[in-house]
């Protein structure tokens, strides 16, 4: 229905569609099952345009069912489990980088954000929250929120294009670093979006789902090998 395609609610459909999808991505790269994850997320996306949170939900809960009724041909090495991590990771990178740059856009540029009709992402983003600062000692501003998340999303996206080596391990530790901060810094904009604001910005929502699944794809696992050589 053409009257019902209003760039608000292409907007939010699109969130909606990464916010469900980027589940199935995060599954697909945990189950060796890159191909369907990505899939999951186009599908998720392409769900949430067309009838929203409803078909976003269900294309997303179908995709994860197939994900972990799909079995592999062959084991997969952990050095391709690695890499598969990090192409999703980047993926996460680029989409958090969007996102954090429009509302960083937003800050300086004077323009309404789009909200759906609702005015609940203004009220979050023009909070005190939403700016750190200002830094009289050093003559800085108040700095937004979303910028120190697009650096954020920026460095890790740097960080996840270095291919995973048992012998250079700072790229990876530095990632993880960088997403436990975020995600913590996250869960506490969280609380002040629920018990203080008594709102939620979807795109606020957006980047707390990106930057949870990189953490989660960042952690540190135990090599197999050395697993076998203390057992």
């Amino acid at each position: 229905m053409p009257g019902l395609l209003t760039p608000e609610s292409l907007i939010d459909g699109f969130l909606v569609g990464l916010i469900c999808g980027a589940v199935p991505l995060y599954v697909g790269a945990v189950r060796n099952r890159l191909r369907l994850g990505f899939s999951g997320l186009i599908a998720c996306i392409l769900g949430g345009l067309l009838l929203g949170l409803p078909l976003a939900i269900a294309v997303g809960g179908f995709v994860v069912w197939r994900i972990y009724r799909a079995h592999n041909a062959q084991p997969i090495d952990e050095d391709t489990q690695a890499r598969n991590r990090h192409r999703v990771i980047t993926v996460l990178a680029l989409l958090g980088i969007g996102v954090a740059g429009y509302l960083t856009w937003i800050h300086y540029s004077g323009v309404a954000i789009f909200c759906g009709g609702s005015n609940t992402c203004e009220l979050v983003n023009s909070s005190r929250y939403a700016f750190i600062g200002p830094f009289p000692g050093i003559g800085l501003d108040q700095i937004p929120v979303a910028m120190l998340g697009l650096g954020a999303y920026i460095l890790m996206l740097a960080l996840s294009l270095f291919p995973p080596r048992e012998d250079r391990q700072w790229p990876d530790q530095l990632l993880f670093a960088l997403a436990l901060i975020g995600t913590l810094f996250q869960l506490y904009l969280t609380y002040i979006e629920l018990f203080v604001l008594h709102a939620i910005c979807y795109w606020c929502v957006s980047s707390q789902t990106i930057i949870l699944l990189i953490f989660l794809l960042a952690l540190p696992r135990r090599s197999r090998t050395v697993e076998a050589v203390e057992a």
